[in-house]
């Protein structure tokens, strides 16, 4: 009886990591994946996979901005299923405080260029960003933060949470300055995914 649990045993062993191999499957009897760059296992972070994949994006705008100065952007989602996974990346020198707004319409302003993070990838980015616009109908505020001090200056906040923002909408992220000279920078920073059926 011994000898045929320890065949078995054997047996279930070579199945499983064919001698040597191994076929590993995850919950969902999905063979786990490596990474494309390096042929390592898919260990690292989702976000960081996602820049070896070509599929993570990135801007970073910068303005001096006064006492009461307001630095705008609008984020215009295309209606298609690869949603972008964002955080709204922002620092100043100075007392500032954060706004996120979902829905609305906007003229004008600035397009910008949006830039692969992995820079050896040709992908480009399905969302649209455009600088200072003149913004005509604005929905609800989803994320706001304040912070800075007038006397010991600085703060930093890159709003924390992912959103998974929703296709076919427009978001405005602003960065509302409370103090003079007030350096302020954002960084948003994205992948763009479509989830599996």
């Amino acid at each position: 009886m011994k000898i045929y649990i320890l065949l078995f045993l054997i047996g279930f062993t070579f199945a499983q990591f064919g001698g040597g191999e191994s076929i590993v499957k995850g919950s969902k009897k999905a063979p786990l994946q490596q990474d494309s760059a390096t042929d390592a296992l898919t260990q690292i972070s989702y976000e960081h996979h996602e820049i070896h994949s070509g599929s993570s994006y990135s801007i970073s705008i910068h303005q001096v901005l006064g006492d009461g100065d307001t630095l705008k952007l609008a984020i215009v989602c295309p209606d298609t299923k690869a949603w972008a996974h964002m955080l709204f990346g922002m620092s100043s020198s100075g007392i500032l405080q954060k706004k996120v707004i979902e829905g609305g319409a906007f003229t004008g302003g600035d397009t910008l260029t949006i830039f692969n993070r992995d820079r050896n990838s040709s992908n480009t980015s399905g969302l649209l960003m455009v600088r200072n616009p003149k913004i005509t109908r604005e929905g609800a505020c989803i994320d706001s933060a304040l912070w800075g001090d007038r006397k010991l200056g600085g703060g930093e906040s890159r709003g924390g949470h992912e959103k998974i923002l929703a296709q076919d909408s427009t978001y405005f992220l602003y960065g509302i300055s409370g103090a003079a000279t007030n350096r302020t920078t954002f960084e948003p920073n994205w992948y763009e995914h479509t989830n599996k059926p």
